[in-house]
């Protein structure tokens, strides 16, 4: 189940994802409680391989992981294309097809709340990634574009 990092509270999770976040049965419900446990159910990586723009492909990831690293990160995706645009989808946003490339953080990025959200919930869907990191200003022009 994905899960999104970096919500404080359940009040913001409310805020942003709508009064459903908050149901007994969503996996978010909890994450601002228990954050270890959450990271022991990921087997409490050690090693952690960061978003590098276009540069964190599912290959590159496979590579690191046979190297050591426990824990990856997507290259930043786009809120609004994750949104609009279903090639970008298909091609960018991790589905659950590869249980080798677990556990993945998806790096999302954006500045519209309502954009994020709706990236978020489409990422989720797809059940490739084990949380979702909003990424609010990535200095490297090449994330800009």
């Amino acid at each position: 189940t994905t899960q999104l990092l970096r919500l404080d509270s359940v009040q913001q999770t409310t805020q942003l994802f709508g009064s459903t976040a908050c149901s007994q049965s969503n996996p978010l419900r909890g994450m601002a409680r228990e954050p270890w446990a959450w990271w022991r159910s990921l087997g409490s990586p050690a090693t952690v391989c960061a978003p590098m723009v276009d540069q964190s492909e599912r290959a590159f990831r496979l590579l690191v992981r046979r190297h050591g690293c426990d824990l990856c990160y997507t290259p930043m995706l786009h809120a609004d294309l994750v949104v609009r645009d279903a090639a970008y989808r298909r091609d960018h946003v991790p589905d659950d097809a590869c249980a080798e490339d677990r556990p993945l953080i998806a790096q999302l990025g954006g500045g519209d709340p309502a954009t994020l959200a709706a990236a978020a919930r489409e990422i989720a869907a797809r059940g490739g990634c084990d949380a979702i990191d909003v990424n609010l200003g990535c200095p490297q022009a090449c994330a800009r574009r």
